[in-house]
């Protein structure tokens, strides 16, 4: 729609998405037969009056990577959603695909999969620590039945439906990383600094190691400007209904308007908390800023 703009091609499961509860398509992509799931709306391009959807390739119920982005004209998108509130794909372009998507990977290859699961189960079982054994199924069900909720719990064991869980606090100096490893290898007896860590890893740095850092830090930045732009969009909308609520007398109208603010507020305030985590994501990786390579 607009050939100024250059969407980040990512390949990983966005954090925005993580935690969203997507519909899964069935699409025609490079001559298969796949199955897709769309992101969120994002925002970042909203002043050239384009808002787009990641779009996942979906194999074995699990989102595999993020292959390219469904783009729409601001205006238009209420009239693509429908009745149960999820994007019509029938009434969008094809989707634009990334640069590095091929054939190959469009095909279900459900027993490369198989054999990737057990590689890294074996890879599990060689480096399972001692002193934390394995939970059993049963052990997993007997804590789930004894849960009980409580008022003012950690957020954790609402989600897992078990009140062993905890969370301890760490400071969000730029080290919480290494400090949560830290941590975590204290709990079983191991001891190493984040200094060691720290030192480890520069001692080990690999091209896949810079890459992993260097996609963190972007993917954090471009999902914190993308939510800046996105709660802009929000406020200014909400301004305008408020707006429109004040010159109308329409009873139906009013409804139509209250419930579209109230909407927009929700969207608005769970993306300030999205914003804050990816700000605490970019202060985690702060120090790959500006950094283009290992030397």
């Amino acid at each position: 729609m607009d050939e100024t703009i250059n969407y980040p091609e990512l390949r990983k499961l966005d954090d925005a998405d993580k935690e969203f509860d997507a519909s899964i398509y069935e699409s025609f992509i490079l001559g298969h037969d796949v199955l897709i799931a769309l992101g969120q709306p994002r925002y970042a391009f909203i002043e050239n009056s384009i808002v787009y959807y990641p779009v996942y390739l979906v194999k074995n119920g699990k989102v595999k990577l993020q292959i390219g982005v469904y783009e729409v004209l601001e205006d238009r998108v209420p009239n693509i959603i429908d009745e149960d509130g999820d994007v019509d794909l029938g009434l969008l372009d094809s989707p634009l695909l990334y640069s590095f998507v091929t054939e190959d990977m469009m095909e279900q290859d459900e027993l490369k999969d198989e054999e990737d699961n057990k590689k890294d189960k074996k890879n599990d079982d060689e480096n399972e620590i001692d002193s934390m054994p394995e939970q059993t199924l049963e052990e997993a069900k007997l804590e789930k039945s004894q849960y009980k909720q409580e008022d003012g719990q950690p957020w954790i064991q609402t989600f897992m439906k078990n009140n062993n869980f905890s969370i301890d606090d760490v400071a969000g100096d730029g080290d919480c990383l290494f400090t949560t490893i830290h941590e975590g290898l204290r709990s079983v007896g191991k001891d190493v600094s984040v200094d060691d860590m720290r030192k480890i890893l520069a001692d080990n740095a690999t091209e896949e190691i810079y890459l992993n850092y260097k996609t963190f830090y972007d993917n954090a930045l471009s999902q914190h400007d993308t939510l800046q732009t996105e709660i802009k969009f929000l406020s200014k909308q909400h301004r305008e209904l408020e707006k429109r609520l004040k010159s109308t007398n329409d009873r139906k109208a009013e409804m139509d308007i209250i419930t579209r603010a109230s909407g927009i507020g929700e969207r608005h305030k769970s993306a300030k908390e999205e914003r804050s985590t990816a700000k605490e994501m970019l202060n985690e990786f702060s120090f790959m800023k500006g950094i283009t390579g290992l030397d």
